[in-house]
Protein backbone atom coordinates (compact mmCIF):
# COMPACT_ATOMS: atom_id res chain seq x y z
CA UNK A 1 0.00 0.00 0.00
CA UNK A 2 1.05 3.37 -0.62
CA UNK A 3 2.64 6.42 1.65
CA UNK A 4 -0.28 9.21 0.76
CA UNK A 5 1.16 13.06 1.15
CA UNK A 6 -1.16 15.62 0.45
CA UNK A 7 0.93 18.63 -1.20
CA UNK A 8 -0.42 22.27 -0.41
CA UNK A 9 0.79 25.21 -2.21
CA UNK A 10 -0.16 28.47 -3.75
CA UNK A 11 -2.52 28.17 -6.80
CA UNK A 12 0.11 30.36 -9.01
CA UNK A 13 3.37 28.71 -8.01
CA UNK A 14 1.84 25.10 -9.37
CA UNK A 15 4.94 24.54 -11.55
CA UNK A 16 6.46 24.51 -7.81
CA UNK A 17 3.89 21.35 -6.95
CA UNK A 18 3.97 19.99 -10.17
CA UNK A 19 8.10 18.84 -9.62
CA UNK A 20 7.76 18.14 -6.25
CA UNK A 21 4.97 15.93 -7.17
CA UNK A 22 6.69 14.05 -10.28
CA UNK A 23 10.31 13.67 -8.33
CA UNK A 24 8.70 12.19 -5.15
CA UNK A 25 7.01 9.43 -7.57
CA UNK A 26 10.05 9.69 -9.75
CA UNK A 27 12.23 8.66 -6.76
CA UNK A 28 9.95 6.36 -4.51
CA UNK A 29 9.05 4.61 -7.86
CA UNK A 30 5.17 5.01 -6.91
CA UNK A 31 5.53 3.89 -3.37
CA UNK A 32 5.00 7.44 -2.20
CA UNK A 33 1.13 8.84 -3.62
CA UNK A 34 1.43 12.44 -4.27
CA UNK A 35 -1.36 14.57 -4.91
CA UNK A 36 -3.03 17.94 -4.20
CA UNK A 37 -6.58 19.99 -4.18
CA UNK A 38 -6.24 23.87 -4.10
CA UNK A 39 -8.36 25.58 -1.69
CA UNK A 40 -9.75 28.43 -4.35
CA UNK A 41 -11.77 31.85 -3.01
CA UNK A 42 -15.71 30.26 -3.01
CA UNK A 43 -14.22 27.12 -2.61
CA UNK A 44 -15.81 24.56 0.25
CA UNK A 45 -12.72 24.37 1.89
CA UNK A 46 -14.11 22.45 4.63
CA UNK A 47 -14.06 19.46 2.32
CA UNK A 48 -11.50 19.78 0.58
CA UNK A 49 -9.66 19.36 3.82
CA UNK A 50 -11.38 16.63 4.54
CA UNK A 51 -10.36 14.92 1.79
CA UNK A 52 -7.38 15.39 2.35
CA UNK A 53 -7.52 14.32 5.84
CA UNK A 54 -9.19 11.00 4.77
CA UNK A 55 -6.91 10.29 1.97
CA UNK A 56 -3.70 10.86 3.32
CA UNK A 57 -0.85 10.10 5.85
CA UNK A 58 1.14 12.90 5.54
CA UNK A 59 0.88 17.26 4.13
CA UNK A 60 4.09 18.48 2.48
CA UNK A 61 3.31 22.77 2.38
CA UNK A 62 5.48 24.25 -0.08
CA UNK A 63 5.96 28.05 2.04
CA UNK A 64 6.35 30.61 0.09
CA UNK A 65 5.96 34.23 0.63
CA UNK A 66 2.87 34.45 -1.22
CA UNK A 67 1.48 31.41 0.01
CA UNK A 68 1.76 33.12 3.39
CA UNK A 69 -0.26 36.06 2.21
CA UNK A 70 -3.25 33.63 1.63
CA UNK A 71 -5.84 33.89 3.85
CA UNK A 72 -6.61 30.49 4.58
CA UNK A 73 -2.44 30.07 4.63
CA UNK A 74 -2.41 27.75 8.14
CA UNK A 75 -6.33 26.11 7.02
CA UNK A 76 -4.97 22.63 5.28
CA UNK A 77 -1.84 22.52 7.51
CA UNK A 78 -3.19 22.95 11.27
CA UNK A 79 -6.28 20.29 10.21
CA UNK A 80 -3.04 17.91 9.98
CA UNK A 81 -1.49 19.06 12.70
CA UNK A 82 -4.04 18.90 15.36
CA UNK A 83 -4.58 15.06 13.94
CA UNK A 84 -0.92 15.21 14.89
CA UNK A 85 -0.85 13.76 11.22
CA UNK A 86 2.77 13.55 9.24
CA UNK A 87 4.28 17.22 8.50
CA UNK A 88 6.83 18.10 5.91
CA UNK A 89 7.64 21.98 5.24
CA UNK A 90 9.16 23.19 2.20
CA UNK A 91 10.61 26.34 2.38
CA UNK A 92 11.94 28.96 -0.30
CA UNK A 93 14.79 30.93 1.24
CA UNK A 94 12.75 34.12 0.97
CA UNK A 95 10.33 32.98 4.14
CA UNK A 96 11.91 34.40 7.30
CA UNK A 97 11.28 31.79 10.03
CA UNK A 98 9.72 34.98 12.04
CA UNK A 99 7.27 34.90 9.57
CA UNK A 100 6.09 30.74 10.37
CA UNK A 101 3.59 30.62 13.06
CA UNK A 102 5.51 28.47 16.15
CA UNK A 103 3.54 25.56 15.73
CA UNK A 104 5.03 24.88 12.58
CA UNK A 105 8.50 25.24 13.72
CA UNK A 106 8.01 22.35 15.87
CA UNK A 107 9.45 19.90 13.22
CA UNK A 108 12.26 20.41 11.09
CA UNK A 109 11.87 22.58 8.33
CA UNK A 110 13.33 21.90 4.61
CA UNK A 111 15.27 24.88 2.67
CA UNK A 112 14.14 23.56 -1.33
CA UNK A 113 17.12 24.70 -2.33
CA UNK A 114 19.81 23.38 0.02
CA UNK A 115 20.83 19.81 -1.70
CA UNK A 116 21.76 18.36 2.17
CA UNK A 117 18.48 19.68 2.93
CA UNK A 118 16.22 18.10 0.53
CA UNK A 119 18.50 14.94 1.15
CA UNK A 120 17.30 14.85 4.82
CA UNK A 121 13.85 15.38 3.86
CA UNK A 122 13.78 12.68 1.28
CA UNK A 123 15.54 10.45 4.33
CA UNK A 124 12.65 11.41 6.86
CA UNK A 125 9.94 10.55 4.16
CA UNK A 126 11.59 7.48 3.26
CA UNK A 127 11.93 6.61 6.73
CA UNK A 128 8.13 7.53 7.38
CA UNK A 129 7.02 5.80 4.41
CA UNK A 130 8.97 2.11 5.16
CA UNK A 131 10.36 2.47 1.65
CA UNK A 132 14.11 0.72 1.74
CA UNK A 133 15.50 1.49 -1.56
CA UNK A 134 18.95 3.67 -2.19
CA UNK A 135 18.29 7.14 -3.11
CA UNK A 136 20.56 8.37 -5.96
CA UNK A 137 22.56 11.88 -4.67
CA UNK A 138 22.75 13.02 -8.19
CA UNK A 139 18.75 13.02 -7.61
CA UNK A 140 18.69 15.28 -4.90
CA UNK A 141 20.84 17.86 -6.48
CA UNK A 142 18.54 18.01 -9.71
CA UNK A 143 15.42 18.13 -6.92
CA UNK A 144 17.14 21.09 -5.49
CA UNK A 145 18.62 22.45 -8.62
CA UNK A 146 15.38 22.55 -10.51
CA UNK A 147 13.60 23.72 -7.34
CA UNK A 148 15.34 26.79 -7.05
CA UNK A 149 15.46 27.76 -10.73
CA UNK A 150 11.31 27.31 -11.10
CA UNK A 151 10.58 29.21 -8.43
CA UNK A 152 13.46 32.03 -9.72
CA UNK A 153 11.38 31.77 -13.14
CA UNK A 154 7.71 32.41 -11.26
CA UNK A 155 9.08 35.20 -9.61
CA UNK A 156 10.70 36.66 -13.18
CA UNK A 157 7.46 35.98 -14.71
CA UNK A 158 5.51 37.66 -11.69
CA UNK A 159 7.90 40.93 -11.71
CA UNK A 160 7.07 40.97 -15.68
CA UNK A 161 3.87 41.06 -15.62
CA UNK A 162 3.80 43.68 -12.66
CA UNK A 163 5.78 45.88 -14.58
CA UNK A 164 4.53 45.64 -18.16
CA UNK A 165 1.69 47.40 -17.76
CA UNK A 166 3.62 50.36 -17.63
CA UNK A 167 5.47 49.80 -20.98
CA UNK A 168 4.21 52.78 -23.54
CA UNK A 169 1.63 53.63 -20.84
CA UNK A 170 3.71 56.46 -18.72
CA UNK A 171 -0.09 57.40 -17.39
CA UNK A 172 -0.14 54.79 -15.36
CA UNK A 173 2.92 55.19 -13.61
CA UNK A 174 2.54 55.74 -9.59
CA UNK A 175 3.00 59.15 -8.47
CA UNK A 176 5.44 57.89 -5.65
CA UNK A 177 9.13 58.65 -7.41
CA UNK A 178 10.52 56.05 -5.63
CA UNK A 179 8.16 53.18 -6.91
CA UNK A 180 9.39 54.95 -10.47
CA UNK A 181 12.76 54.70 -9.83
CA UNK A 182 12.01 50.52 -9.25
CA UNK A 183 10.47 50.43 -12.63
CA UNK A 184 13.08 52.11 -13.96
CA UNK A 185 15.74 49.77 -13.33
CA UNK A 186 13.18 47.18 -13.81
CA UNK A 187 13.16 48.00 -17.32
CA UNK A 188 16.46 49.35 -17.62
CA UNK A 189 18.67 46.09 -16.00
CA UNK A 190 16.00 43.29 -16.61
CA UNK A 191 14.41 44.04 -19.93
CA UNK A 192 16.75 45.90 -21.17
CA UNK A 193 14.49 48.54 -22.44
CA UNK A 194 16.24 51.61 -22.43
CA UNK A 195 13.80 53.61 -24.63
CA UNK A 196 10.77 52.61 -21.64
CA UNK A 197 13.33 53.35 -18.74
CA UNK A 198 13.79 56.70 -20.57
CA UNK A 199 10.38 57.46 -20.31
CA UNK A 200 10.02 57.05 -16.68
CA UNK A 201 12.69 58.86 -15.72
CA UNK A 202 11.73 61.74 -17.65
CA UNK A 203 8.08 61.26 -15.10
CA UNK A 204 10.05 61.41 -12.62
CA UNK A 205 9.55 64.84 -9.98
CA UNK A 206 12.00 64.96 -8.07
CA UNK A 207 15.01 66.17 -10.07
CA UNK A 208 17.50 65.07 -6.98
CA UNK A 209 16.22 61.52 -7.46
CA UNK A 210 16.99 61.86 -11.05
CA UNK A 211 20.43 63.53 -10.70
CA UNK A 212 21.29 59.98 -7.91
CA UNK A 213 19.98 57.85 -10.90
CA UNK A 214 22.56 59.54 -13.59
CA UNK A 215 25.25 59.17 -11.32
CA UNK A 216 24.67 55.24 -11.39
CA UNK A 217 24.33 55.23 -14.66
CA UNK A 218 27.89 56.87 -14.77
CA UNK A 219 28.97 54.06 -12.31
CA UNK A 220 27.99 51.37 -15.05
CA UNK A 221 29.44 53.73 -17.76
CA UNK A 222 26.49 54.34 -19.98
CA UNK A 223 27.37 57.73 -20.71
CA UNK A 224 25.47 56.89 -24.13
CA UNK A 225 22.08 56.85 -22.11
CA UNK A 226 22.99 59.24 -19.63
CA UNK A 227 23.32 61.74 -22.97
CA UNK A 228 19.80 60.79 -24.03
CA UNK A 229 18.12 61.92 -20.84
CA UNK A 230 19.91 64.62 -18.67
CA UNK A 231 18.04 67.30 -20.24
CA UNK A 232 14.92 65.83 -17.96
CA UNK A 233 16.55 66.99 -15.14
CA UNK A 234 14.72 70.99 -14.79
CA UNK A 235 17.70 72.00 -11.99
CA UNK A 236 20.42 72.22 -13.21
CA UNK A 237 22.21 72.03 -9.78
CA UNK A 238 21.35 68.40 -9.46
CA UNK A 239 23.65 67.77 -12.59
CA UNK A 240 26.67 69.42 -10.64
CA UNK A 241 27.68 65.33 -9.43
CA UNK A 242 27.69 63.97 -12.35
CA UNK A 243 29.42 66.37 -14.62
CA UNK A 244 32.19 66.87 -12.04
CA UNK A 245 32.82 62.55 -11.94
CA UNK A 246 32.51 63.27 -15.79
CA UNK A 247 35.49 65.63 -15.87
CA UNK A 248 37.06 63.61 -12.68
CA UNK A 249 37.60 60.69 -14.92
CA UNK A 250 38.87 62.48 -17.91
CA UNK A 251 36.05 62.83 -20.04
CA UNK A 252 36.44 66.88 -20.03
CA UNK A 253 36.87 66.07 -23.60
CA UNK A 254 34.01 64.68 -24.55
CA UNK A 255 30.84 65.75 -26.48
CA UNK A 256 28.60 65.04 -23.45
CA UNK A 257 30.44 67.12 -21.09
CA UNK A 258 30.34 70.14 -24.05
CA UNK A 259 26.77 69.62 -24.41
CA UNK A 260 25.99 69.39 -20.16
CA UNK A 261 27.97 72.88 -19.64
CA UNK A 262 25.20 74.62 -22.48
CA UNK A 263 22.41 73.16 -20.75
CA UNK A 264 23.76 74.12 -17.29
CA UNK A 265 24.85 77.37 -18.11
CA UNK A 266 20.74 78.45 -18.18
CA UNK A 267 21.19 77.95 -14.49
CA UNK A 268 24.85 80.65 -13.90
CA UNK A 269 25.27 80.38 -10.60
CA UNK A 270 24.80 76.42 -11.36
CA UNK A 271 28.08 76.64 -14.07
CA UNK A 272 29.70 78.94 -11.68
CA UNK A 273 29.43 75.89 -8.74
CA UNK A 274 30.87 73.53 -10.93
CA UNK A 275 33.89 75.91 -12.34
CA UNK A 276 34.56 76.51 -8.58
CA UNK A 277 35.14 73.49 -7.92
CA UNK A 278 37.69 73.03 -10.28
CA UNK A 279 39.16 75.61 -9.13
CA UNK A 280 39.42 74.84 -5.53
CA UNK A 281 40.62 71.03 -6.71
CA UNK A 282 43.34 72.84 -8.73
CA UNK A 283 41.85 71.77 -12.33
CA UNK A 284 42.30 74.99 -13.79
CA UNK A 285 44.56 73.84 -16.87
CA UNK A 286 41.22 71.63 -17.19
CA UNK A 287 39.63 72.73 -20.52
CA UNK A 288 35.33 72.03 -19.05
CA UNK A 289 36.64 75.30 -17.14
CA UNK A 290 37.92 77.11 -20.06
CA UNK A 291 35.43 76.22 -22.06
CA UNK A 292 33.16 76.95 -19.18
CA UNK A 293 34.01 80.70 -18.86
CA UNK A 294 32.66 82.00 -22.33
CA UNK A 295 29.00 80.85 -20.92
CA UNK A 296 28.83 83.30 -18.52
CA UNK A 297 26.19 85.62 -19.63
CA UNK A 298 25.30 87.02 -15.80
CA UNK A 299 28.71 88.73 -14.88
CA UNK A 300 28.11 89.16 -11.18
CA UNK A 301 28.42 85.30 -11.28
CA UNK A 302 31.55 85.53 -13.43
CA UNK A 303 32.86 88.00 -11.34
CA UNK A 304 32.46 85.51 -8.12
CA UNK A 305 33.94 83.14 -10.02
CA UNK A 306 37.20 85.22 -10.94
CA UNK A 307 37.15 86.14 -6.92
CA UNK A 308 37.46 82.67 -6.44
CA UNK A 309 40.62 82.33 -8.68
CA UNK A 310 42.30 85.13 -6.32
CA UNK A 311 41.28 83.33 -3.25
CA UNK A 312 43.23 80.12 -4.90
CA UNK A 313 46.46 82.77 -5.89
CA UNK A 314 45.54 81.61 -9.44
CA UNK A 315 45.68 85.37 -10.47
CA UNK A 316 48.51 85.24 -12.65
CA UNK A 317 47.17 82.22 -14.41
CA UNK A 318 45.76 82.23 -17.83
CA UNK A 319 42.32 81.13 -16.91
CA UNK A 320 41.95 84.70 -14.86
CA UNK A 321 43.03 86.54 -17.63
CA UNK A 322 40.70 85.00 -20.01
CA UNK A 323 37.72 85.85 -16.93
CA UNK A 324 38.89 89.35 -16.88
CA UNK A 325 38.59 89.49 -20.77
CA UNK A 326 35.58 88.48 -21.29
CA UNK A 327 34.00 91.65 -19.29
CA UNK A 328 35.20 94.17 -21.77
CA UNK A 329 32.39 95.10 -23.60
CA UNK A 330 29.40 93.53 -21.64
CA UNK A 331 30.13 95.16 -18.04
CA UNK A 332 32.69 96.96 -16.46
CA UNK A 333 31.27 97.51 -13.25
CA UNK A 334 31.10 94.03 -12.14
CA UNK A 335 35.24 94.15 -13.33
CA UNK A 336 36.33 97.13 -11.56
CA UNK A 337 34.68 95.04 -8.61
CA UNK A 338 37.26 92.44 -9.31
CA UNK A 339 39.82 94.38 -9.97
CA UNK A 340 39.11 95.78 -6.22
CA UNK A 341 39.23 92.02 -4.71
CA UNK A 342 42.64 91.36 -6.20
CA UNK A 343 44.00 94.95 -4.79
CA UNK A 344 43.27 93.07 -1.31
CA UNK A 345 44.01 89.57 -1.96
CA UNK A 346 47.86 87.88 -1.32
CA UNK A 347 48.62 87.93 -5.10
CA UNK A 348 48.60 91.70 -5.82
CA UNK A 349 50.94 93.24 -8.07
CA UNK A 350 52.01 96.70 -9.07
CA UNK A 351 52.68 96.18 -12.69
CA UNK A 352 50.16 94.09 -13.48
CA UNK A 353 47.14 96.24 -11.52
CA UNK A 354 48.54 99.37 -13.77
CA UNK A 355 48.23 97.04 -16.77
CA UNK A 356 44.83 96.54 -15.82
CA UNK A 357 43.33 100.04 -14.34
CA UNK A 358 44.86 101.66 -17.52
CA UNK A 359 43.13 99.22 -20.13
CA UNK A 360 40.01 99.84 -18.06
CA UNK A 361 39.98 103.66 -18.11
CA UNK A 362 40.60 103.40 -22.01
CA UNK A 363 37.13 101.73 -21.77
CA UNK A 364 35.12 103.00 -18.95
CA UNK A 365 36.69 105.75 -16.96
CA UNK A 366 34.09 106.05 -14.16
CA UNK A 367 34.82 102.71 -13.10
CA UNK A 368 38.60 102.73 -13.82
CA UNK A 369 38.24 106.12 -11.15
CA UNK A 370 36.64 103.54 -8.76
CA UNK A 371 39.35 101.06 -8.62
CA UNK A 372 41.25 104.08 -8.24
CA UNK A 373 39.82 105.20 -5.26
CA UNK A 374 40.26 101.65 -3.66
CA UNK A 375 44.23 101.60 -4.82
CA UNK A 376 45.16 104.88 -3.55
CA UNK A 377 45.35 103.36 0.28
CA UNK A 378 47.29 100.15 -1.04
CA UNK A 379 49.24 101.67 -3.74
CA UNK A 380 49.36 105.65 -3.76
CA UNK A 381 52.29 105.49 -6.10
CA UNK A 382 51.02 103.33 -8.71
CA UNK A 383 47.97 105.71 -8.59
CA UNK A 384 50.28 109.10 -9.06
CA UNK A 385 51.69 106.91 -11.89
CA UNK A 386 48.63 106.00 -13.79
CA UNK A 387 47.05 109.54 -13.38
CA UNK A 388 50.07 111.76 -13.81
CA UNK A 389 52.56 109.85 -15.22
CA UNK A 390 49.93 107.66 -18.00
CA UNK A 391 47.31 110.19 -17.85
CA UNK A 392 45.39 107.30 -17.86
CA UNK A 393 42.49 109.45 -16.64
CA UNK A 394 40.90 111.96 -18.95
CA UNK A 395 37.34 112.43 -17.74
CA UNK A 396 37.65 116.07 -15.53
CA UNK A 397 34.96 114.93 -12.82
CA UNK A 398 36.79 111.68 -12.35
CA UNK A 399 40.16 113.27 -12.21
CA UNK A 400 39.54 115.69 -10.24
CA UNK A 401 38.22 112.84 -7.47
CA UNK A 402 41.31 111.23 -7.93
CA UNK A 403 43.54 114.18 -7.79
CA UNK A 404 41.80 114.80 -4.47
CA UNK A 405 41.73 111.91 -2.94
CA UNK A 406 45.71 111.94 -4.00
CA UNK A 407 46.13 114.87 -2.26
CA UNK A 408 44.54 113.74 0.89
CA UNK A 409 46.61 110.59 1.02
CA UNK A 410 49.84 112.55 0.74
CA UNK A 411 49.00 115.08 3.44
CA UNK A 412 47.57 112.06 6.24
Amino acid sequence: MSYKIFLSYYEQERPLAEFVKNMLTRIFNDHVEVFYDVIRGGDNWKKVIQNGLEDSDAILTILTPKYLQRPWAYIEWSAFWLKDRTRFLLLTDDVEVKDIIEPMLERQSTRMFSKDDVEKLLHTIKRESGYDAYTDIDIVSEFSNTLKAIYEKLLSDEERQKYSIYKNASRLLPNDDFKKVEIFWYFYENESDKSTAAEVFRNIKDNSIKGNLLNMLFDRSDLGFIETIYEAVELRENLLPLIKSLVDNDHENSELVEKMLSYIASSQTSLRHFCEYLVKNRRVDNKALLNAIPLFSNRAELRRLGEALVDNLYVRDKVFDKVVQHFYGHNHAELQKLLKYVINGEQYNREEMIEQVVKLAANNQREAGKVLEELITKDLEAVRYIVYTLKAITNPEVLAKIEALIKQAGNS
